[in-house]
């Protein structure tokens, strides 16, 4: 299946606007189950500071996605992988690929070792999906990039 860089920005948005959005849920939800101390600090801090962390992450978010976009040829795949550039292939698979694979190992165990939870303590186990999408999405683009000379020809 051919990448898109719409699908990679619709991802980076989710990055963005998911964290406070999960936030959010996790936090509300939490406070009505009762399982926080009626005397203790007000959820609205860890909503607002999710919304500021989300502010100050966002150049680098967006930065990060458009300069893997910036030369994304049109034939470029989620599974792209050249030959002919190896050590952008190789340092995105690494990089990337793997925090893309700890994240999915990380919700994955989360979720089979918290069974018996609650269903907001799994909501985080959504947002590393997310997150690892997006980065497999920065992989494949970053891989899949043309050369400079490429692209100034058309």
């Amino acid at each position: 299946m051919r990448i898109t860089r719409r699908a990679i920005w619709v991802l980076a948005a989710a990055v963005l606007l998911g964290f406070p959005i999960f936030h959010f849920l996790y936090w509300t939800a939490l406070a009505g189950a009762g399982r926080l101390r009626p005397d203790a600090d007000s959820i609205s801090l860890p909503i607002g500071l999710s919304m500021i962390l989300a502010v100050l992450a966002s150049p680098v978010v967006i930065g990060a996605t458009w300069l893997c976009l910036r030369r994304l040829g049109p034939d470029t795949t989620w599974m792209a992988w050249r030959r002919d550039r190896l050590v952008r292939s190789w340092g995105g698979a690494l990089l990337l690929g793997g925090a893309a694979l700890f994240l999915v190992a990380v919700a994955l165990g989360d979720a089979i070792r918290g069974i018996d939870r609650p269903w907001f303590d799994h909501l985080w186990n959504g947002y590393a999906l997310i997150l690892a999408a997006w980065l497999l999405g920065l992989r494949a683009a970053l891989a899949g990039q043309q050369k400079a000379r490429a692209v100034a020809r058309g």
